[in-house]
């Protein structure tokens, strides 16, 4: 029998390859592609994990507070309204988050450690009025009137600056 090339008259050191060698080397290529896949995810997973242990271990400390009503009062003299504190993954609360997403009655006891300790904070703080979080000086040494005990943040930041808020 006389192959393609002898007919074409090419001559190779190399025989063609077959239809075995074909799909030997497709499924070779498709392992080590499954493989790195594998590979890769698992190391995404080692990675989440170690954000998660993290995000466990943390505590709201007075710097992260200081931190976060910096960021808050920044937010406030550019105008803004809105400012992202923190997030993580939904994966991470009790229920995947269903809770939060249905606005059901205790959703922040599904809440991770680190985003509980914070959102129990926040809601102390907003009930004596955002001013009081910082001790401003104005307000050292007083209990803040009743009405505002239940500021918003963004309500409280208003109060205390009006009038840049008003400029931006």
């Amino acid at each position: 029998m006389t192959t393609n090339h002898e007919v074409a008259g090419v001559h190779t050191a190399q025989a063609p390859p077959t239809a075995g060698d074909i799909g030997g080397i497709i499924e070779r290529k498709i392992r080590n592609r499954l493989a790195e896949e594998s590979r890769h995810r698992k190391a995404v997973e080692a990675e989440l994990e170690q954000q998660k242990k993290a995000f466990d271990a943390r505590k709201p400390t007075p710097q992260f507070i200081d931190l976060v009503m910096s960021r808050i009062r920044q937010a406030a003299e550019n105008g803004e309204y809105n400012i992202l504190v923190g997030q993580f993954p939904s994966a991470w609360c009790s229920d995947g988050g269903r809770s939060i997403n249905v606005r059901e009655e205790g959703w922040p006891e599904t809440l991770p450690s680190f985003a509980r300790e914070f959102f129990e904070f926040w809601k102390r703080a907003e009930a004596q009025g955002i001013q009081a979080l910082r001790g401003d000086r104005h307000l050292q040494g007083r209990r803040p009137a009743r009405r505002r005990r239940r500021l918003s943040v963004v309500e409280g930041l208003r109060r205390r600056y009006g009038t840049r808020l008003a400029a931006a």
